[in-house]
């Protein structure tokens, strides 16, 4: 049983479907990457799943049970961080945290002692007496993520956290988002910065235009793409036998693509991690001398692409 599941969800605006038929599941313990361009229907699933917004259709379940009929299930545990600021300008960052303690529940002496642990994580120690509306839009990001974690929640929703902060607020929240599910936490991430979910997410969802495009970790994503990986193999400038190779090698991998030049041979395929030592032990059983190997993995970027590309074609 998943820890958390998506079943066939619609949400219907007017005539136009945010959601259609969208359906996932989250593990315990896992930071789980939702993906997809503008109007793809993000912020729709991360408000139902927040317990904010009731489906047209489907089921969100928590442990099996059902957080649309019963949301008290889920929101004692659940941080929600906003990508809009959620905090009192006219207020210091210290009495910010405690008014959200309280709102959350969190009683003394263990609130002070949180706002502490949660200044620290956030690296804010030293501004917790500073008034909100004095601080910068990073110090503020970092403080509505603080908020939201006071209660220290075992499900944390975080939507673009990072959205136009600078280098310095960005590396504080990413290695608190790092920390946070080291200690057990799962959390749910929205960024339309790739290169922050390909690091922090161990699955992804990718949305378009309200459907589910694909799931899974980046590996699981990159067959689904049809993107394939590359190893270059530099050859010995001097070595007879260079010429000889690419017959050898596409008699081993009849699935790969085998270009040469002088220089070098480079091999498009699938599966390179299964296949790298194969490859190299043919050039080894041919006496093929090898200079230099390079291999060359699609990042996320490249196989998200390649996935919207797939599903617009396929549209047409």
């Amino acid at each position: 049983m998943s820890f958390i599941e998506a079943r066939s969800l619609v949400k219907k605006y007017h005539k136009v479907k945010a959601l259609d038929e969208v359906s996932f599941e989250i593990e315990e313990g896992t930071v789980f990457g939702i993906l997809g361009p503008n109007g793809a229907g993000k912020s729709t699933a991360i408000l139902m799943l927040s317990t904010l917004l009731k489906p047209d259709e489907g089921e969100i379940l928590y442990n099996g049970s059902s957080t649309i009929k019963n949301p008290g299930i889920l929101r004692p545990i659940l941080g929600l961080v906003p990508q809009d600021i959620a905090l009192y300008q006219n207020l210091s960052a210290k009495e910010n945290l405690e008014f959200w303690g309280r709102i959350y529940g969190v009683k003394e002496p263990l609130l002070t002692s949180r706002i502490s642990e949660i200044a620290r994580l956030v690296g804010l120690s030293d501004r917790l007496r500073d008034k909100v509306d004095t601080l910068s839009g990073g110090m503020k990001r970092r403080l509505n993520i603080a908020a939201a974690l006071i209660h220290k929640p075992r499900v944390i929703i975080m939507d673009e956290p990072t959205v136009g902060i600078d280098a310095q607020s960005r590396k504080y929240i990413i290695s608190a988002i790092k920390q946070l599910n080291a200690e057990g936490s799962t959390i749910i991430y929205t960024s339309h910065y790739i290169d922050e979910v390909e690091s922090l997410c161990h699955k992804i969802t990718i949305l378009d235009r309200g459907r589910v495009i694909a799931c899974g970790n980046k590996e699981e994503l990159r067959r689904k793409s049809g993107v394939r990986e590359k190893i270059t193999i530099e050859l010995d400038s001097n070595d007879e036998n260079k010429h000889q190779i690419i017959p050898e090698v596409l008699a081993a991998f009849p699935d790969s693509e085998v270009t040469q030049d002088d220089r070098m041979v480079e091999v498009v395929t699938d599966e390179l991690s299964t296949k790298l030592s194969k490859i190299l032990n043919v050039f080894d059983r041919n006496n093929v001398k090898v200079a230099q190997v390079n291999i060359d993995k699609p990042n996320l970027e490249k196989i998200y692409f390649s996935l919207i590309e797939n599903k617009a074609e396929a549209a047409d």
